[in-house]
């Protein structure tokens, strides 16, 4: 990083910025010339300083300089000069709204197209009209997949003149940042209107710091079910959505849609709410987010495994087997309460049950691909399983149902059948060729069905030696 910020560069001519910037190291990747009061030059100086900024620099950062005082050709004549090897280009905090909308668009469409992050925060545009704002967006560059649009007053807008605004970004963009916009001061159905709006392309959103705990359980889930099912990312962080209870916050999530894969709920308050409400909360977040960032949720952990273990080893627990083998998949790796978690599983349980593995149709599903949903299962490393420790193992596939062993491969599953609890799992006794199957085995009614059951049984030898035996 190569930073000038604050130099004052404007008391410099356009030839002698030229003759400076020429002089940066040809190494430099990032340029910081911030707060120079850039605006005090013309259009022609900065043309002639941007043009000799050396090629090797890919982000350039031209915040706080008051190119908003510039017009609208003088802006597109200093972006034009601006290097194609530029990659993200910061023109936040430049009072961008002093410009009409039709400057805007001038200035926007002279961007490189080499440019794919693009940050427009901090220049207040939420007081443009819907109209010039629309105007201006869809004059951005299709090279553009990030645009950062953080601290525009975008609640001066309704949620339709929002909804306007939106639908005209373009659709190369793919990480959309509405930070700190006072999305909270709009209904729950112009939120949702606004949502609705935003580009299907989008996959990241942010919509941290918007006060939408301002909002009613109900107007948060009218608006979060109207996210597009594009986004995979969503940020909600810092919206105080803790002062909501646990059954309005577990109504919420719920709203989210299920394509979010990554959620960051920041410090929503798990750390004040009982056991039971943040179990509530945690509950409710969609099952695809595989990445979840929140202050306090190793509560919730700790309360998932004191239940799990309860249910294991204990005697009258309130939920099953199967719902304490599930509660515990639940914990990340990442959690402290991770490798206790695992611990409790080996060597107390007989069976590792994993519900829906998406594993091949059976005309594939062979020796090999049980062997390996066994050797990938999520407590194998961690608790030290290794496949030589594994008795046997069997499988049932929703297609052809062919039933496989890893000692007996002959014997086969009544065609559409397959296990469905823990508790009614499958097991060989100390004669390993008879197989033991309870009643509830059920017949598919999905004939489409490929999802997999799959359980292993464990070698207990340390505890007990050899045989294996019939689960609690």
């Amino acid at each position: 990083m190569f930073d000038m910020s604050h130099s004052y560069l404007d008391s410099k001519t356009g030839a002698e910025l030229a003759e400076t910037f020429s002089t940066i190291p040809t190494t430099v990747t990032a340029l910081h010339l911030d707060e120079n009061n850039l605006g005090n030059k013309t259009g022609t100086e900065l043309a002639q300083a941007f043009a000799a900024i050396p090629a090797s620099v890919i982000t350039l950062h031209l915040s706080g300089n008051e190119l908003g005082f510039k017009s609208g050709a003088e802006l597109a004549q200093a972006f034009a000069a601006i290097p194609a090897s530029v990659a993200t280009l910061d023109l936040s905090w430049n009072n961008l709204d002093c410009k009409i909308g039709a400057e805007l668009a001038w200035a926007f469409a002279a961007i490189p197209a080499s440019v794919t992050t693009l940050d427009l925060g901090w220049n207040y545009l939420g007081r443009k009209t819907e109209a010039e704002l629309a105007q201006a967006f869809a004059a951005i560059p299709a090279s553009v997949a990030a645009l950062r649009l953080s601290g525009n007053d975008l609640n001066f807008k309704t949620g339709a003149e929002l909804a306007q605004v939106f639908a005209a970004i373009p659709v190369s963009v793919t990480t959309l940042n509405l930070k700190s916009n006072v999305l909270g001061h709009k209904t729950g159905a112009e939120l949702a209107q606004v949502f609705a709006a935003i580009p299907a392309s989008v996959t990241t959103l942010d919509l941290s710091m918007n006060n939408l705990g301002s909002k009613t359980g109900a107007e948060l889930t009218q608006a979060f079910a109207a996210i597009p099912a594009s986004v995979t990312s969503l940020d909600l962080s810092w919206n105080d959505l803790g002062r909501k209870t646990g059954t309005e916050l577990a109504e919420i999530f719920a709203a989210i849609p299920v394509s979010v894969t990554s959620l960051d709920l920041g410090d929503i308050g798990l750390a004040t709410k009982s056991a039971d409400e943040a179990e509530l909360i945690l509950s409710a977040i969609p099952k695809t987010v595989s990445r979840l960032t929140s202050t306090g949720i190793e509560k919730v952990y700790e309360a998932r495994l004191a239940k799990a273990k309860y249910a294991l080893i204990g005697e009258d627990s309130e939920i099953s087997r199967v719902e304490a083998l599930n509660l515990l998949q639940e914990i990340p790796p990442v959690s402290k309460c991770y490798k206790r978690a695992a611990a409790l599983l080996w060597p107390e349980l007989y069976a590792i049950y994993l519900m829906e593995n998406k594993l091949l149709p059976s005309e594939d599903a062979g020796v090999g691909v049980a062997e390996r949903s066994v050797a990938e299962a999520p407590w194998v490393e961690p608790t030290g399983i290794k496949l030589e420790d594994v008795v046997s193992w069997a499988i049932a596939a929703g297609e052809g149902n062919q039933f496989y062993t890893n000692r007996h491969p002959d014997v086969s599953l009544k065609e559409g059948y397959m296990i469905a609890t823990v508790d009614d799992f499958m097991r060989f006794d100390a004669e390993p060729s008879r197989l033991l199957t309870e009643s509830s085995a059920q017949s598919l009614s999905n004939p489409y069905n490929t999802a997999v059951s799959v359980a292993a049984v464990l070698n207990t030898a340390a505890n007990c030696g050899a045989g294996v035996p019939a689960p609690r």
